[in-house]
């Protein structure tokens, strides 16, 4: 459904794949359609979807946290998002994105992580 939504927006959805607390795809975009604007759209056009079909109480956070890839990387993404499950009993989620937003070299404040 999330793919459809995506495709239905003007994106190319790769991958999608999720656990129980959070989601990664990897889309490909149009230059004209900003990932502000994705997720301004997806949010809302899939969480009637989302509270029927995964759980009564589901609700997007606020926030995201999207990155680029190129696509030499992009076999190396997927195979991270089918196997999920497994990376995250080594790494937490948490964990792992504060990883990758000091890998970017982005700064943040862990308090406005997870609202």
């Amino acid at each position: 459904y999330i793919g459809g939504t995506i495709r239905g927006i003007g994106g190319i959805c790769l991958e999608i794949g999720g656990v129980e607390d959070h989601i990664h795809f990897i889309v490909k975009l149009k230059p004209t359609l900003l990932v502000p604007k994705l997720l301004q759209e997806l949010k809302p056009n899939t969480t009637n979807w989302a509270k029927r079909e995964l759980h009564p109480k589901f609700e997007w956070q606020n926030g995201y946290g999207a990155f680029t890839i190129g696509e030499s990387q992009i076999s190396g993404v997927r195979n991270y998002i089918q196997n999920q499950e497994e990376h995250h009993k080594k790494k937490s989620f948490d964990d792992e994105f504060k990883d990758l937003l000091k890998h970017a070299g982005i700064e943040f404040d862990e308090k406005y992580l997870w609202k």
